[in-house]
Parts: C-alpha cells; structure tokens; sequence
C-alpha cells in the first residue's frame, strides 16, 4: 500500500536519495521546500509544498494523510563560521524542526512517526574511544547544535508520534557531499591524508543512510540512532582505500594548521575524532549493505 511520506530538505544529498527510492517502491514522497521551482527538478516527485516555517499552520492542511514525517533541513556547516552565520546553522535545524512540530499538533490525523536527522557532531571529539548512542554530549558549538535540534523534534512524542532521531556521519556518494572533494586530489597524484590521519572517522554509504531512515519509517519507534557504518576508520585507513580504490597512491598529508588557517572553527569537523558506532540500529534489525570501508568505496566509484 502506497504510503503518503512528508520530507523536509529532500532537495538535499540524503533527501533526493530518500525520496527517489520510495518513489521507486510506490510510495507518495511529499516534498517541502523553500523553492518548489529548483525542487520541480526531480521529476518523479508530484507534490511540492512551499515552506514558510514562520507560518506552519498555512501548511497543515496540505500535510494531512502522511504515514510519515522526515526532517533533513538545515544549512550546510561547511565553510568559514563566523556568529551570524552560526545563528544560520542554528535556527535552520531548531526553528524548521518547531515548526514541523507544530503543524504535526495541528493535524486531525497524526503521523505514525517522525524521523529526524541530527548529526555525530553531537558527540564532539571523541579520541580514541569508540561511542554510542548512549553516550553524553561533547562541548563543541555543533554538540550544541544538535542537542537543541534533536530536543526539539522529540516534543512530537506529546502529540502520540513516535520520534526516531539520526545521527548522522560522514555521508558518502558519488553524487555530492564529501566523497568527490576528497578524490579530487588523487586525480593530481596529490592525494592523501588530512591532519594527524589518527582520527577516528564515522562514514556510512549513502544507499545504507537511506535504507536506514526507510527502516525507521517502517517500524516507527522512539529512539536515537547513529547513522554510521559499524567499522569506522581512521583518516589514514580512508586516505589508503580510497587511493587503492582509485588506483593512485595515498602520500601527502593537509597539515591541521592549514585546515585551521583555511575553516576556523569549523575546522573541528575535519580534524576532531569520533569514533562512533551504531549499536542502536543493530539492535533493532537494521542490516548494513556496506559494514567495510573497501567494498564500499568500489561500489560508489563503480556508480561515478
């Protein structure tokens, strides 16, 4: 039976990914948006709602019928902060995330559920120690973040719908995100490490992100779940397979300093280590395509 699945950001790398694939199995993917004319250029998609998250309840009505609520919008945290532009970061994950919520309190007919995203950002600079889903927050400005993002989409569990949070990690595809600017060195014989290469990192391929929130709209359940591959790897590991992946060797190191120099504050996401894993989603049933770092870059670079 065709299932009705309202998503916010699906303009976006994980969105376009989600929403194609529950086109493909028949469902009706409703996507909201602050630009229906960009999001027009996914073409299977036969419903667009214009966003206006100062005004939830003019979207209400439109959203009634939906199995399900997915919420992936936020701006991008790549580039140079500065305090206005955190403020951006912010409010676009906290003030969206309230206002689904409240058009979710406005509807006669409930969502079973809502999947929201989060980030592994969450947990800040981990070292060496490997964490799950129960661990404490860090004290960095994305920890922040993402407790105020994830506390504000757990208030739809007062209005009966199950709330399934997603920490998500380093997200790799052939169609965007961080995979096509870390081989674009290789392509120079340039490739390699970044930072120290000791750092922990929590990847997942994108079709595993994807099947995973298929999963948690599935089987609706109150929980926090890290979307991560079960064996992260070093910096050093990643820079190694994706040369041999390539087929270029994997010898030059981006001192921190440069990344520091060049991102700021922001450089924390590129060089902090986290070594995060996914208890959570294996406990549940969750099953990944692609556990190993090798076999998960062959088959993103066979799809280029």
């Amino acid at each position: 039976m065709s299932k009705k699945i309202v998503i916010t950001g699906g303009t976006g790398l994980i969105g376009k990914s989600l929403a194609k694939k529950l086109h493909q199995r028949g469902d009706n993917p409703v996507i909201i948006t602050r630009d229906p004319v960009q999001a027009r250029g996914m073409a299977f998609i036969n419903e667009f709602v214009r966003w206006d998250y100062k005004d939830p309840q003019s979207i209400a009505k439109k959203l009634e019928g939906a199995e399900a609520f997915v919420n992936l919008a936020g701006a991008s945290v790549v580039g140079r902060w500065n305090d206005p532009y955190k403020m951006v970061i912010l409010n676009s994950r906290v003030q969206t995330t309230d206002a689904l919520v409240h058009a979710i309190s406005l509807l006669e007919e409930k969502p079973k559920t809502l999947v929201s995203s989060s980030a592994t950002g969450y947990y800040g600079n981990t070292g060496d120690e490997e964490r799950d889903e129960t661990a404490s927050p860090g004290e960095s400005f994305l920890s922040d973040v993402c407790r105020a993002w994830e506390q504000q989409a757990i208030l739809a569990r007062n209005h009966a719908v199950k709330v399934s949070v997603v920490r998500t990690g380093v997200v790799l595809s052939p169609d965007g995100g961080a995979l096509p600017k870390m081989m674009a060195p290789f392509k120079y014989f340039m490739g390699g490490s970044v930072g120290s290469g000791t750092q922990w990192m929590p990847w997942i391929h994108i079709e595993d992100i994807v099947n995973l929130y298929i999963f948690l709209i599935d089987n609706p359940q109150d929980g926090i779940f890290n979307g991560v591959s079960p064996t992260p790897v070093t910096m050093d590991v990643f820079s190694f397979q994706l040369g041999k992946a390539l087929g270029r060797p994997s010898m030059m190191k981006v001192p921190s300093f440069l990344i520091k120099l060049r991102f700021g504050e922001m450089a924390g996401t590129i060089l902090d280590s986290q070594r995060i894993v996914p208890v959570a989603a294996e406990k549940a049933g969750f099953r990944f395509s692609f556990p190993e770092i090798d076999a998960a870059l062959a088959d993103l670079l066979k799809k280029r």
